[in-house]
């Protein structure tokens, strides 16, 4: 599937260039980020590259321990780690003090991976995209009859992660878990090599070492997009997020907002001066150790697969009642699908666990940091 590379360039309101920071004097504060080996969790990496988190007298140590390393968030390695609302599932019971608390992008990557024929280079097992053409372009009919074929296959995941966007795929075909062969894996990165190496007819990961699969000259001929986002339903819209402990945010509110205030200033960079954020970001992942892609397809990947939403326009996206892109839809439907697979406590409220509203609006509550937010660059 060809991607079209759309990016959107904002022009500031003309009022907005009387506008000038009005933050208080802060001590400066070291805050330690796990960034993650991926491209789309390395924006603080421009924040501190760019001078931006300096102006709010924030220094970020932004490091990797892989994706999502709870352990170390709870033992106070990190202050704030990379992560996802459906991440947390399963650290309800072991990580109570546990918070998602910045809503960093809605992901739009959803696909499903396959394996081509050696001698032919078509898809081992029939892909979505020959369903729909048979649906006469039916989606739901395109959805029920892919998800229906899948029965037998076998999935290499991140369980943690994907068991509930698996279920929920299948269920559009009548399938159950139990239809399908699940070769689960502790660490989204192993999933992918493991799949690269041969275990399992699917995969579902992340889009960057996805779409390496689909495109490097050693890989491109050995797997196909066997179905896209469209295929998921209801389930494709999803979240990622960064968490920290309750006890942090209880103690640090103030820089907090500040971090989140730079999270969304850093956004307006990567739509506005793009070439400026690339650098840091490509640096930060290759001390990471994880995939260094080129410009072109980082771009694809952080406007077309990737949604940064703007602060103006956050609070409408991400959590106004009515918004068919609300968090909680994306959040409670996982959830559910998590609690009947077992991956999630049959008794745990995610609304405890997920506080992206309530932080967003503290922000909005701060004039000094959403005039500095929205300043000129």
């Amino acid at each position: 599937m060809i991607r079209e590379i759309v990016r959107e360039v904002v022009v500031e309101p003309e009022e907005e260039e009387a506008m000038a920071p009005m933050i208080p004097d802060a001590p400066l504060v070291t805050v330690r980020i796990n960034g993650g080996p991926f491209y789309p969790f390395n924006l603080w990496a421009a924040s501190k590259e760019l001078g931006i988190a300096d102006e709010l007298n924030i220094e970020l140590d932004i490091s990797s321990q892989g994706f999502f390393p709870t352990a170390a968030l709870k033992r106070g390695e990190f202050e704030v780690i990379a992560s996802c609302p459906a991440c947390a599932f399963g650290v309800y019971e072991s990580i109570p003090e546990f918070r998602n608390w910045i809503t960093s992008y809605q992901w739009r990557g959803f696909q499903v991976i396959g394996r081509a024929d050696p001698d032919t280079g078509a898809a081992v097992h029939k892909p979505w995209i020959d369903f729909f053409v048979d649906a006469g372009g039916d989606l739901e009919q395109a959805n029920r009859d892919f998800s229906a074929s899948l029965a037998g296959r076998s999935f290499a995941i991140w369980d943690p992660g994907s068991i509930a966007t698996l279920k929920a795929l299948l269920e559009q075909g009548d399938l159950t878990l139990d239809d399908v062969e699940i070769i689960g894996f502790a660490d989204i990165n192993v999933a992918s090599t493991s799949f690269i190496a041969g275990e399992g007819d699917y995969h579902m990961g992340d889009s960057i070492q996805m779409h390496r699969m689909l495109t490097a000259p050693d890989l491109r001929d050995k797997f196909v997009s066997a179905a896209p986002f469209q295929a998921f339903g209801a389930t494709g819209l999803w979240y990622s997020t960064f968490a920290s402990t309750q006890d942090w945010l209880d103690a640090n509110e103030e820089t907090a907002l500040r971090l989140l205030a730079i999270w969304y200033r850093t956004t307006r960079y990567l739509h506005n001066r793009t070439d400026d954020v690339l650098p840091p970001m490509h640096e930060a992942v290759r001390r990471a150790g994880g995939v260094i892609v080129s410009d072109e397809d980082l771009i694809a990947e952080l406007f077309n697969i990737e949604d940064y939403v703007r602060f103006q326009d956050a609070w409408d996206h991400y959590f106004a009642d009515g918004s068919p892109t609300n968090m909680d839809l994306s959040i409670a439907h996982a959830h559910k699908n998590a609690v009947e697979a077992g991956t999630a406590p049959a008794d745990s409220d995610w609304r405890i666990f997920e506080v992206e509203k309530d932080w967003f609006a503290k922000l909005q509550a701060r004039p000094d940091l959403v005039a500095w937010i929205m300043k000129p660059l």
